[in-house]
């Protein structure tokens, strides 16, 4: 009996990392062997295309649920330092619940401001 996993099944084993930055300047100039920084659309849809396994960047058009069928995790790593990982069902505030369908932009970003975890 062969077991398939989905991107979206509890058992999927990651390997695959999409670390989006609110600032460019946080994003590391030194990455680990096999990571790979997109710091312009173009560059970041192309590392996207190919299925770069780790990418750090700060575009947010690509910040989609479509990420997760890909077979990527997704980290969101605030200018305050904060860093969150984001999944389909609970996160914690200020992202909420997710689903295959959820609007990420909209989420993370209401009125065109994004929104800050509050860091206790």
């Amino acid at each position: 009996m062969v077991c398939v996993h989905t991107a979206r099944s509890p058992e999927r084993i990651w390997f695959m990392e999409y670390h989006w930055y609110e600032d460019y300047w946080d994003i590391p100039r030194r990455s680990p062997k096999g990571h790979v920084t997109g710091s312009g659309y173009y560059i970041t849809g192309r590392l996207l295309k190919y299925k770069q396994p780790y990418i750090h960047t700060d575009q947010t058009a690509f910040l989609r649920t479509e990420l997760f069928d890909m077979g990527y995790r997704i980290f969101l790593h605030y200018a305050n330092g904060a860093v969150m990982e984001i999944k389909l069902g609970d996160n914690p505030q200020p992202v909420g619940p997710l689903t295959a369908s959820s609007d990420l932009q909209s989420i993370l970003f209401p009125d065109g401001h994004l929104k800050h975890p509050v860091i206790c």
